[in-house]
């Protein structure tokens, strides 16, 4: 009997640490000034030594005109990023043109550039869970 509780409790603690196990991408990554980073939805970058904290939180729309097909209209991806400064959260979308484009905002002192990818190569919705933003937090002098 005290053999088959230790295999349940070692079954137990084995798949705990299985499930914990995703292979996604950390929740909270740090990043510098300057420096291009990526996140999938749902992660956070903190900014190495500014009270920043940036997150990606979903697409609201992607219409970017596929590779692979000739449209009339470019299209556009647009998506909420959150940014907390000194506690205080606010939600920003950012509006990124097809075929490429990059989308700008600023932020107190802060300017953002960001660009969504996969790119789409042919009809059909992405899954959220394929989406990255590659991002460049830059601060004005």
């Amino acid at each position: 009997m005290r053999k088959f509780i230790i295999f349940t409790l070692f079954i137990i603690v084995v798949l705990s640490l299985l499930a914990g196990c995703t292979g996604g991408p950390a929740d909270t990554i740090e990043v510098g000034l300057d420096t291009p980073f990526e996140l999938a939805v749902g992660q956070t970058a903190v900014i190495a030594g500014e009270d920043l904290r940036l997150s990606f939180e979903n697409v609201i729309e992607d219409s970017r005109c596929p590779l692979s097909v000739e449209c009339i209209w470019e299209g556009r991806a647009s998506y909420t990023v959150r940014l907390t400064w000194a506690g205080d959260s606010y939600n920003m979308v950012l509006t990124e043109p097809g075929m490429g484009g990059v989308a700008r905002d600023t932020f107190l002192d802060y300017e953002i550039s960001a660009r969504l990818s996969p790119y789409p190569e042919a009809p059909g919705a992405i899954a959220e869970k394929d989406y990255r933003l590659r991002l460049t937090i830059v601060k004005a002098c």
